[in-house]
């Protein structure tokens, strides 16, 4: 008997794409209608077309995008507006008024997507069962949920913000696909927790190859030049790290700690990956530091550099690479995973990155609190710190 389902996926990024993707075409049954939609928030149009390609590793019935759409130019770091809400919103009179206004806010806007994605749904709304695929923190599930009440959701990976998510919320109301799902229910389990909704990914045991070819298929529609590699590379993810108030010098600083730890830095070519949201002013910082540093080195800006997942577009280097580096980059923890057969040794340092936010706002202090322990027995079990 056909599987009369409608199933809605809410990707928020590349990889979450890619994820959503290769789980919803392992997973279709005859009869279940998949739709994937891309959340709401501001992403660069080049992002958005990524997700595009990447959505065509599965037939979907229905793609629709929620994006607002910004150039290449668009700069993500946070306005001093931000910064100063970020800083007093949790002050004792002021949290109050601002929930108040929030929760007013929050409301109308619901209602407002709840009948965007009647639209965008349009038969598939009223027919058979409905179950939502999402992330932890993926706003369109909300509307969602209004529109179907009885709805079942399944949280998909994303990063290690969905980890801290659950940790400092609590057991989310349905099941978890995870990458370190083993990992993660020894975590839960240690610290007093039930785990039996933590269940695996399911990624394909060849992803790096499914990886490649992706990426083949990205290249097609891109014109920007590719960078060519002959020597060994080191593979450096850049963070966007503004919300913690760093000063300018730690993007210089991050950049000498990685070549400090290497015996001989000059022998390699550094491949560096910006973050979506990387900032301007630490560009600029970075830049000058590998400048004065002497060694060779390629930015991966514009095009596919700040459209593409690192775990996808690691796939043009990883024959190449002997170490990657981040702080605290989800990247570099997801690379170690997905590509463990190859001889690469995996590099983190939140002890590093500690030194540097003194002055972030108390809530990123707690935040990152929360991030050590979790790094250091969850998602670094094929990683080292330096």
């Amino acid at each position: 008997m056909p599987n009369d389902r409608t199933r809605i996926f809410i990707c928020t990024s590349h990889i979450s794409c890619v994820y959503m993707a290769l789980f919803a075409r392992d997973t279709w049954a005859a009869g279940m209608k998949d739709i994937l939609l891309v959340d709401t928030g501001i992403r660069r149009s080049e992002v958005v077309r990524s997700i595009s390609e990447a959505a065509s590793l599965h037939r979907w019935r229905t793609f629709h995008s929620f994006s607002e759409e910004v150039g290449i130019e668009h700069r993500f770091e946070p306005s001093l507006r931000k910064r100063l809400t970020r800083r007093w919103k949790g002050a004792p009179v002021i949290r109050t008024i601002y929930s108040w206004l929030l929760k007013r806010y929050m409301s109308a806007r619901d209602r407002r997507y709840a009948a965007e994605l009647m639209i965008v749904l349009g038969a598939d709304a009223t027919a058979g069962s409905v179950e939502v695929f999402a992330h932890t923190e993926t706003y369109l599930r909300h509307p969602l949920q209004q529109l179907f009440p009885s709805s079942a959701c399944t949280f998909m990976e994303h990063g290690q913000g969905d980890y801290i998510h659950i940790i400092e919320g609590g057991k989310p109301i349905g099941q978890l696909r995870a990458l370190f799902a083993v990992p993660f229910k020894c975590f839960l389990e240690r610290y007093g927790q039930g785990s039996d909704w933590v269940l695996p990914l399911r990624l394909p045991d060849d992803f790096p190859a499914i990886a490649a070819d992706l990426l083949a298929k990205h290249e097609l529609g891109n014109t920007a030049p590719m960078v060519e590699v002959t020597m060994h590379v080191v593979y450096v993810l850049l963070e966007a790290l503004d919300m913690y108030n760093v000063p300018p010098e730690f993007w210089g600083a991050y950049i000498e700690h990685i070549i400090g730890s290497l015996d001989d830095p000059k022998k390699y070519h550094f491949i560096l990956k910006p973050h979506p949201r990387q900032s301007a002013l630490s560009m600029e910082h970075t830049r000058s530091s590998c400048d004065k540093s002497g060694i060779t080195y390629s930015i991966l800006e514009g095009g596919l550099g700040h459209s593409l997942a690192t775990e996808i577009e690691f796939a043009r280097w990883a024959g190449r690479t002997e170490h990657v580096f981040c702080l605290v980059s989800s990247g570099c923890f997801y690379l170690s995973q997905l590509y463990r057969d190859l001889r690469i040794t995996y590099h983190y340092s939140t002890e590093f990155m500690e030194r540097w936010i003194g002055d972030a706002p108390p809530q990123y202090k707690r935040l990152f609190a929360k991030m050590k322990p979790l790094i250091s027995e969850v998602l670094a079990e094929r990683c080292v710190p330096y």
